[in-house]
């Protein structure tokens, strides 16, 4: 798990958003995270999310706090789907979104979804 630097990195990401967005900061931040075990989520959150909001602190009025969405992305699955399409089993088309059936959404907070490339 990286700590060292993010908050620094966000920052940094925020100077370059602004100076191609007439000086305003985004309403909404997706953060992207990548290589992390269902294990290690929880921490990744506490610490790397906390530093987010440090930096998100440190550049916003209490106002004007953006959106979050923090999304964990593994590429490393063994499900495989298919499509009936009347005549047999397909593939099914790039950018199918699978989110009922075989995933886990614990809470209204928390999402899973398969996306097919």
């Amino acid at each position: 798990m990286v700590d060292f630097k993010l908050k620094e990195a966000l920052n940094e990401a925020f100077d370059n958003y602004m100076q191609n967005n007439n000086s305003q900061l985004p309403d909404h931040i997706i953060f992207y995270r990548d290589g992390v075990g269902e294990q290690m989520r929880r921490a990744v959150l506490k610490v790397e999310v906390d530093q987010l909001r440090e930096a998100i602190k440190e550049r916003y009025n209490t106002l004007s706090i953006p959106a979050m969405t923090v999304i964990f992305v593994n590429k490393r699955i063994s499900q495989r789907f298919f499509q009936d399409n009347g005549q047999g089993l397909i593939n099914p088309p790039s950018g199918s979104l699978i989110d009922t059936g075989v995933v886990e959404n614990r809470n209204p907070d928390e999402y899973d979804f398969y996306l097919v490339p």
